[in-house]
């Protein structure tokens, strides 16, 4: 016989990692006075120290309504915690299309994290595709051609 799963709030989460993490009550201990499970505890707990260093990264504030997860995209077919629904933003695919909309002059984000909101590889914001001379082509097109003109002929040839 399933019953329904427990869901508990953000506030909740925090405060119960946060009394964990002040190592000042045993899980036992907490698990009885939240009446949460003492695995859950401990995994909240990890949650939180695992991400406490995102407060004070880079030295500047996050916006809230950011993901706190970096890499993890808001679901915009669900509806947020507060009951409202998400837009997500459509992002152009094409790395060529996505390179313009970094401006490096801008002082209040820095290229790695303009570059991790657009979806787009750091690597490919610096690095341009090369470029084929009109030799090279010529060349990579004639073992093509000398199979076509002679397919029966063997591979050596």
């Amino acid at each position: 016989m399933r019953g329904t799963r427990k869901r508990y709030s953000a506030a909740f989460k925090a405060r119960v990692a946060l009394e964990a993490a002040k190592q000042t009550r045993t899980l036992a201990e907490l698990s009885g006075a939240f009446q949460v499970h003492s695995v859950q505890i401990s995994q909240w707990k990890k949650q939180l120290l695992d991400g406490i260093e995102s407060l004070f990264r880079d030295g500047h504030r996050r916006d809230h309504d950011e993901p706190s997860v970096p890499g993890r995209a808001v679901r915009a077919d669900r509806p947020a915690q507060d009951g409202t629904r998400v837009v997500e933003k459509q992002l152009p695919a094409s790395t060529d299309l996505k390179r313009p909309l970094i401006e490096p002059s801008n002082p209040h984000l820095s290229i790695r994290r303009r570059c991790e909101l657009l979806g787009l590889n750091r690597s490919s914001y610096f690095l341009r595709a090369a470029t084929r001379s009109e030799e090279n082509l010529r060349l990579m097109r004639l073992p093509g051609r000398t199979w076509r003109s002679f397919p029966t002929a063997p591979s050596g040839v």
